[in-house]
């Protein structure tokens, strides 16, 4: 889904779609979301729960942006699997409903 390969109405707005990639490897993994909180399987980690105030209006590149989020300031970003082994603390995350029923 993420690589536009099953198609779908909104499939050519996404810009990683749009263009030329190589997928390394491809495995699966359970992911597991709460409020401020993502995991995928046991290799990656992300929370987010402190908001980055503005005034300024907040979209993202994902379809339906026009719809108004929320910035926040990540509390961790962790990645533990192979070549990926990485920590961020203090970036930027965003928020906002997403209905991918369909």
């Amino acid at each position: 889904m993420l690589l536009g390969r099953l198609g779908g109405d909104h499939v050519l707005t996404l810009p990683w779609v749009r263009k030329p990639n190589a997928s390394v490897e491809m495995r699966t993994a359970e992911i597991e979301i709460e409020a401020g909180y993502v995991r995928v399987g046991h290799s990656i980690r992300l929370r987010a729960t402190r908001r980055f105030e503005t005034d300024a209006s907040v979209s993202c590149i994902i379809p339906g942006h026009s719809r108004p989020g929320t910035e926040l300031i990540n509390d961790e970003v962790v990645a533990r699997d192979g070549q990926f082994d990485f920590e961020l603390h203090g970036t930027c995350a965003f928020t906002r409903d997403f209905d991918y029923a369909g």
